[in-house]
């Protein structure tokens, strides 16, 4: 449960930061263009997930991989993003969508894994 809240408050506080955080690099359309990305990528995220975890049936794999690869993105977000490009900020963009949001599947079927 402490893992699930803290990867969704990252993609709640991102997804609220995100016009805050780049609104002195960024147009108001730009920074629109990067929010898209990474809810969208999000939905591919969760659709991708729930297959693997619907074949494999491997829960914590799943969640430990999210975890793991998220950790490693925002360390490198911590270089890259003050740099003002947009393309490297549409790449973290879409990464931590890809990567943030199929917290929901993959918590979800592991709590119900667990109470049957």
């Amino acid at each position: 449960m402490i893992t699930f809240i803290i990867v969704w408050g990252n993609y709640i506080t991102l997804g609220n930061c995100l016009t805050p955080m780049f609104s002195a690099q960024f147009t108001p359309s730009k920074i629109s263009i990067i929010g898209l990305m990474f809810v969208l990528t999000g939905v591919i995220g969760c659709y991708m997930m729930g297959i693997y975890i619907d074949k494999t049936q491997k829960h914590l794999f799943g969640i430990r991989f999210i975890v793991i690869a998220l950790a490693t993105l925002y360390i490198i977000a911590i270089f890259v993003l003050p740099l003002g490009n947009l393309g490297a900020t549409c790449g973290f963009a879409f990464f931590a969508g890809l990567l943030n949001v199929p917290i929901l599947p993959s918590s979800y079927s592991f709590a119900t894994k667990l109470t049957g």
